[in-house]
């Protein structure tokens, strides 16, 4: 049993107990990692203001025999200020939904903040949400191992596709918001990504 300090984003959380929140984090030192933020809903909580979604967070924990248990933490970069565009923070929450589904316990991928981080801020500053999404969707298929050989998966993908795919994977995004891709691009990405991993 010890307290220790670790980097964290903070992928989902739910209400458990009269008082207490469930999170699900992402440990840059330990991967995915379930803790307990004691008291996270009483209105004087030390921890309101500070367990919102996707937040990245430098945080105590204390590690007990069966939980984890949060004791402090602050927040050290929120890539979403206040906004009410509304498909902006619909796109930030399938981000933080799809790596939460995607991680195992413990798990590290040790890109995956880089990758959260430039997503979000592609998000802020450009509105093509969709391919943003199917972007890191793609991105994060590659990082976890989960994107299947091209040249030698059982669907047939287009060679066109097969670049572009290849494309989104080794580029950055700044590159990828400049290029023209078509409406039925993106269609035909998202019925792929359907077939290449149907749980995303």
């Amino acid at each position: 049993m010890r307290s220790s300090n670790h980097n964290i984003i903070i992928l989902s959380h739910k209400n458990i107990g009269e008082s207490d929140q469930l999170l699900n984090i992402y440990d840059f030192q330990s991967g995915k990692q379930k803790i307990i933020a004691k008291g996270a809903r009483r209105i004087k909580s030390k921890f309101t203001g500070y367990l919102q979604t996707l937040n990245f967070c430098r945080a105590n924990l204390y590690h007990g025999p069966h939980k984890i248990i949060l004791q402090e933490i602050e927040i050290t970069h929120n890539y979403l200020p206040e906004t009410k565009d509304f498909k902006l923070l619909d796109s930030a929450l399938r981000i933080s939904e799809i790596t939460n589904h995607a991680l195992f316990e413990n798990q590290i991928i040790e890109t995956l903040p880089h990758l959260i981080a430039s997503t979000l801020t592609t998000l802020r500053f450009s509105t093509k949400y969709n391919l943003i999404l199917l972007t890191f969707i793609i991105k994060l298929l590659d990082q976890t191992g989960n994107m299947p050989d091209l040249r030698n998966t059982k669907i047939n993908i287009p060679t066109k596709y097969q670049n572009l795919l290849n494309y989104i994977k080794e580029k950055g995004y700044q590159e990828i918001m400049s290029v023209k891709i078509e409406p039925d691009d993106e269609q035909f990405l998202e019925k792929l990504i359907e077939k290449l991993s149907p749980s995303y």
